[in-house]
């Protein structure tokens, strides 16, 4: 559930988080802790806020420290003027293993569409390494650096939801986690 839409009246933010934090256990702590980190505003202002009253009165949560947000490692791009894949190499802090985000973005029909889109499950880096550096019908990887991929993602997100773009939008987001064993 967004916690900061548009329209949404702060309180039930407050609310929401206030809820979270009354049950005064581990859990709470931990939900708190994923809140600070993954939301955005005031949203995650008021997470960190009841994570740091909670341990005030001792209680804590032994996830809260694996908990953050993904940064890109690596990141590539495979393809040609007709369509692209945009792969990046994610890593989380105190994890050893990678997961790998793949964006297809359509120039010859959308001008730039994201069209797809898929987020590995967390694997080995040696794993998730080898599907960077794959390579299909002739076409090897190029880097490309953190900027230039987050330039390119955008710039394909914007014209899939656009509506006076070239692009068929979207009721859909485009997006889907894979799962893994």
């Amino acid at each position: 559930m967004p916690l900061e839409l548009p329209d949404m009246p702060a309180a039930v933010t407050t609310a929401f988080l206030g809820e979270i934090e009354k049950r005064g256990d581990q859990d709470a702590a931990g939900a708190l802790a994923a809140l600070a980190v993954l939301a955005t505003g005031n949203a995650a202002v008021a997470a960190l806020a009841g994570v740091e009253r909670l341990a005030v009165d001792g209680v804590r949560s032994p996830a809260a420290g694996r908990v953050g947000a993904a940064t890109v490692r690596e990141a590539g791009r495979l393809g040609d003027g007709d369509a692209e894949l945009l792969v990046a190499l994610l890593e989380r802090p105190k994890s050893r293993r990678l997961q790998v985000a793949v964006l297809g973005v359509e120039h010859e029909d959308t001008g730039g569409a994201l069209v797809e889109c898929m987020l590995s499950p967390p694997m080995p880096a040696a794993e998730a390494r080898s599907l960077l550096d794959q390579t299909e019908d002739g076409y090897r990887s190029e880097r490309l650096e953190v900027d230039e991929l987050v330039a390119r993602a955008v710039s394909a997100a914007q014209r899939a939801v656009d509506p006076t773009s070239r692009s068929v939008t979207r009721r859909r987001s485009p997006c889907r986690s894979s799962r893994g064993p």
